[in-house]
């Protein structure tokens, strides 16, 4: 079973567009929206759930709250099993080339997390190794449980973040430090820069501006 779990601020339609692109494709499919914004609605739709986590604490911890608020919930309310498999992607991202994506979705039977990692941009600290993306990931329930296994509910503040080599707050450094922390069976992508369009997990990144409205 794959599990989907997307995250949005203020794009309720634009997240569920991309949700049902996954479902046409992988009709067995659950999915999951978890959201920091208590004003938007939501259309019902069968196999999809929603999950207000809590108010928006700032972008970039709302960003990394998401995530682990994400995970902690799909785990803590589905009969979820080790060999299940969890797709997170953000709500400016969606699936636009199975052929690539489901190359990877086999790969998870070797590992516990697939993601992309940026090694050499301005934003990465000399001699980093754990700058991964957050935006489109694949990972195993068994790690996602050690992740929030001592996760609080949006509990994550902009001042608890690592910073970058610009001195920016980056929670794609403290997601990245958890993962490696926490296994050795992942399988990154390395990249020099995160870019607009098709990314190599088959996702297509969309040129929002942050805080924008839908696309």
């Amino acid at each position: 079973m794959i599990y989907f779990i997307h995250n949005t601020f203020n794009r309720p339609k634009q997240v569920i567009r991309h949700s049902l692109i996954e479902k046409e494709l992988y009709p067995d499919c659950k999915h999951l929206i978890v959201y920091n914004n208590p004003k938007i609605i939501f259309e019902e739709i069968n196999d999809i759930t929603y999950f207000y986590f809590g108010d928006n604490k700032k972008h970039k911890a709302g960003s990394i709250n998401s995530v682990y608020s994400g995970l902690k919930y799909l785990l803590e309310n589905n009969n979820i099993t080790d060999n299940d498999i969890i797709v997170f992607s953000h709500d400016d991202i969606y699936l636009c080339n199975n052929d690539k994506f489901s190359y990877y979705i086999n790969m998870m039977k070797q590992y516990d997390f697939i993601s992309r990692r940026v090694i050499d941009n301005k934003h990465v600290p000399d001699n980093c190794i754990f700058y991964i993306m957050m935006e489109s990931f694949l990972i195993k329930p068994n790690l996602a449980r050690v992740l929030t296994e001592n996760y609080i509910y949006n509990e994550i503040n902009e001042e608890d973040l690592l910073k970058d080599k610009l001195n920016s707050y980056s929670p794609e450094m403290n997601f990245g430090k958890d993962i490696l922390s926490n296994t050795d069976k992942y399988f990154l992508i390395d990249i020099n820069e995160n870019v607009y369009g098709e990314n190599d997990l088959g996702y297509f990144h969309i040129k929002n501006e942050r805080g924008s409205g839908e696309f």
